[in-house]
């Protein structure tokens, strides 16, 4: 017989087997209601920075050739 844990970690990898890449590893869930979260967290950071960007890059944008590396 299992934990409720064991149900719940079950139910989380359960969820993310049907991936195309298998190696990709997301503790949360992906669904409607973590798809929101983060749209939400992407508004709130929006607001708060006044831009995409918390790093001084919009002119580095416009230049060709510039990449950048999102870690966040």
């Amino acid at each position: 017989m299992s934990t409720p844990m064991e149900k719940i970690f079950s139910h989380l990898f359960r969820s993310h087997r049907n991936r195309k890449n298998q190696s990709f590893h997301y503790f949360y869930l992906i669904n409607e209601d973590e798809i929101n979260r983060l749209q939400f967290q992407h508004y709130v950071y929006q607001q708060v920075w006044g831009s995409n960007f918390s790093a001084p890059v919009t002119e580095l944008l416009k230049t060709d050739g510039t990449r950048i590396l999102d870690v966040g």
